[in-house]
């Protein structure tokens, strides 16, 4: 079993004026910076970074507005920005096409890059049947503004302004604006780097490939989808973010309900509508949700467990092994909560 991790995670629960990368090492369970960036778009954020994915040039890792390439030494870096960037969750390099996929989830879209970090076309996510969706949080939108005290509608949206609190722009129906305008609404001279998207419609969190197929993994309709063939491939998923390849065996994690799944013998994109996926409750949805997944070894799963908010602040987010050939969470490594609470992407480096 390897024992070389790396973790993105973010203060999750606090500001920080740093974005981290910790190293995880299973023998002696030992936590450690493996390094360190000062969130200079914000200024302080409670993500830090988010995905991170291995590429020919080194490790891929993403921020809410930037894309940052960081050496296999992890001794230096290259940063890119753009306007149109906006919570962006993942970026994925492709052999086959030599282009960046990169999972713009506040503007609910594919950005595609060449090979030197240029624009080359953005792919837009919303469908006919999403527009259903648009239409119930523009009424939720319209009645929160009308009917301040109602909190029935949202969780808690003052916790949600104050974490924002940097996002100071604000788009007038979003939602409708990227289903019937999407040109016109992306050509705008806004900055959407600091406006403030959500609620987002479908969510795009996670690219996988497949030979000449990238499949994304889309949190609120709960789908693990073609951006080209627009083939749904899963559905009926709580919450999905990971959706990734190793070894043919394709990982799931469910934000919404705590629990991760696999299914082995994975060798195209189609054969998973007919895939035996194993699922393993690895924690209470209430407490913590699932970001984060990593085959170690050919028993062993890692899943990152995240804290929420509205749990007392002495609960530390957390790593799960997951036995495959048993199903159930073997062990439990806490993550010290100075470190941060919010980890969101694991990767095997040994």
């Amino acid at each position: 079993m390897t024992s070389k991790i790396l973790i993105t995670i973010g203060g999750g629960c606090y500001f920080s004026s740093h974005m981290s990368l910790l190293s995880f090492d299973l023998d002696n369970e030992q936590f450690d910076i493996a390094f360190s960036k000062e969130n200079n778009i914000y200024g302080e954020s409670t993500k830090g970074f988010l995905g991170l994915v291995e590429s020919p040039l080194g490790y891929l890792i993403t921020s809410e507005a930037q894309i940052h390439i960081l050496s296999k030494s992890l001794l230096s870096s290259q940063s890119f920005t753009y306007k149109f960037l906006n919570d962006a969750h993942y970026t994925h390099w492709s052999d086959y096409h030599n282009k960046y996929f990169v999972a713009n989830t506040g503007l609910d879209t594919i950005e595609v890059l060449d090979k030197d970090m240029r624009p080359n076309k953005s792919i837009h996510l919303l469908q006919q049947k999403d527009l259903f969706r648009i239409l119930a949080q523009t009424a939720s939108s319209i009645k929160q503004k009308i009917f301040p005290r109602d909190c029935s509608l949202t969780i808690n949206p003052t916790l949600e302004d104050i974490r924002y609190k940097k996002l100071s722009k604000k788009i007038i129906l979003p939602g409708l604006q990227k289903y019937f305008l999407p040109a016109l609404f992306r050509a705008r001279s806004i900055d959407f780097r600091f406006a403030f998207m959500r609620p987002h419609v479908v969510h795009p969190n996670y690219i996988c490939e497949f030979d000449d197929d990238i499949l994304v993994t889309l949190k609120n309709p709960g789908e693990v989808r073609s951006i080209y063939s627009k083939q749904i491939l899963l559905k009926g998923l709580k919450g999905p973010h990971d959706g990734c390849l190793r070894n043919n065996t394709y990982l799931l994690t469910e934000s919404s309900n705590g629990i991760v799944s696999w299914a082995d013998n994975i060798h195209r994109s189609t054969d998973l509508k007919s895939a035996n996926f194993k699922r393993v409750q690895v924690c209470d949805p209430k407490k913590g949700f699932l970001r984060g997944v990593e085959l170690i070894s050919d028993e062993h799963l890692l899943v990152a467990v995240s804290k929420r908010r509205e749990v007392q602040d002495d609960q530390p987010a957390w790593l799960a092994l997951i036995n495959k050939k048993i199903g159930f969470v073997e062990k439990k490594y806490e993550i010290p909560y100075e470190l941060g609470t919010n980890p969101f992407s694991i990767l095997k480096i040994d």
